[in-house]
């Protein structure tokens, strides 16, 4: 290489290697990389999500609004197999029943006033089971989660139409059924 190429990239080199030019040569590269991203209409919170950035192979985005607002809003009820007025009423019996802070429920607390009854016994939300419930003592049960981990397959393609058409707008899709019994275990 000529001389007037090879002492700077020399320099540049070396400046690298140091502890004080490796901090500068690190903040303005991070910088360089904001104001990239920034020309692509990209907000970037946090200066090191440039480093953080480059290890990612995927980026999944949240469509539910808790990237962009940092809470959840209920778009719609939409009662199956009764009336409105029935759903409402047994949402709300759900909601007074759970104590459980969550960003679902305190949205759905947001659309229906929760009731005042007590619980027999409770099956606290799990992201494994993807769903919860509450059993009350006249014998009934209320399950709210994933309509998949809710209903069994041949009930579930009943609504399939239903769920994908809400799905493919962006919404979180969740059911509350009613069953008779208590609960007993999982």
């Amino acid at each position: 290489q000529p001389l007037t190429e090879a002492v700077p990239s020399a320099v540049a080199a070396m400046v690298g290697m140091i502890p004080e030019g490796l901090m500068l040569l690190t903040s303005v590269a991070m910088a360089v990389g904001v104001v990239k991203l920034g020309l692509r209409h990209t907000l970037v919170q946090e200066l090191y999500g440039i480093e953080t950035l480059a290890r990612a192979d995927v980026l999944c985005l949240d469509k539910t609004g808790t990237l962009t607002t940092g809470r959840m809003i209920v778009q719609e009820l939409v009662p199956v197999d009764l009336s409105a007025d029935d759903l409402e009423a047994a949402l709300s019996r759900f909601l007074g029943a759970v104590d459980e802070p969550s960003g679902t429920l305190d949205a759905l607390r947001a659309a229906v006033k929760p009731g005042t009854e007590e619980a027999l016994a409770r099956l606290p939300f799990s992201s494994e089971r993807k769903k919860s419930a509450v059993s009350f003592r006249d014998g009934t049960t209320l399950i709210l989660g994933a309509p998949n981990y809710v209903l069994p397959p041949e009930e579930l393609a009943l609504l399939e139409s239903t769920i994908a058409g809400y799905a493919a707008r962006g919404c979180r899709v969740l059911l509350l059924a009613e069953a008779d019994g208590c609960i007993d275990g999982e």
